[in-house]
């Protein structure tokens, strides 16, 4: 809470990460008042490069976008997709997905997901921080240190990683943001047998990537994952047709 001498001195205390502790934990740190709006440092809230992840780590993919207009636009689908992609390409365990409709700066915004990654020991996936926090100001710009916080209070300390790197600037954003849909080549059916192949169940497979459960399992079947299939029994003779031979005509 801002305190009456905090006001007068024109500056915020907030909580923020201890880079002297490999624990997540609350420290005070100054900063600038109400008219700073430069960009925040996600490191000193905890957020971190998904290619800190190592294979088999249980992750939620997160996807947001800010309105209507960016979901009639099938933005997060693309957005779905590609964070799956990329988790099945890195051999990470899928056990949630949460895709999102609003402004980034909404209270309590992802502290849903964040409840249900700790109950399943999981982490959050993002494409980049603008994903998870922004700040109203500034609502097409880097999230400043107290959007960052206000996040991190929201998801407490369950771990948040981004695809782009979490210190990019809105420049590099913006120069990948067109990668976040599906690459070239890259069909529905191998993003779902990656997320299979790294343990993600069917149904929340089927969920990710927009098809039925149906589709999954033609794709596991036409697939090397797939159970080899039985050899054509002869009813006549109980046996594989490949051991049936015919009897010359009389």
């Amino acid at each position: 809470m801002r305190s009456e001498g905090d006001a007068e001195a024109g500056r915020d205390t907030v909580g923020l990460r201890d880079d002297d502790d490999d624990d997540f934990v609350f420290v005070k740190r100054e900063t600038a008042g109400d008219d700073d709006l430069s960009p925040g440092d996600p490191a000193r809230v905890g957020i971190r490069s998904a290619f800190d992840l190592q294979r088999g780590d249980r992750v939620i993919i997160c996807s947001r976008v800010s309105g209507e207009r960016q979901l009639r636009g099938n933005n997060l689908r693309r957005e779905t997709l590609g964070l799956a992609a990329r988790c099945a390409y890195r051999g990470l365990r899928v056990v949630g997905l949460v895709e999102l409709v609003g402004p980034a700066w909404t209270p309590g915004l992802w502290a849903g997901a964040a409840e249900r990654a700790s109950d399943q020991g999981a982490v959050l996936v993002a494409w980049d921080v603008t994903r998870f926090a922004r700040d109203a100001r500034r609502p097409r710009d880097l999230p400043t240190d107290e959007a960052l916080v206000r996040f991190r209070h929201d998801v407490g300390e369950v771990g948040a990683f981004t695809v782009v790197d979490p210190a990019a600037d809105q420049r590099e954003i913006d120069r990948q943001e067109y990668q976040r849909g599906v690459g070239p080549g890259l069909k529905e059916s191998e993003v779902s047998l990656g997320l299979m192949g790294a343990g993600c169940s069917v149904s929340l497979v089927a969920r990710i990537v927009g098809v039925d459960r149906r589709s999954v399992y033609r794709f596991r079947e036409r697939s090397a994952l797939g159970p080899p299939r039985r050899p054509a029994v002869s009813r006549a003779a109980g046996r594989s047709s490949s051991q049936v031979t015919s009897s010359p005509a009389p």
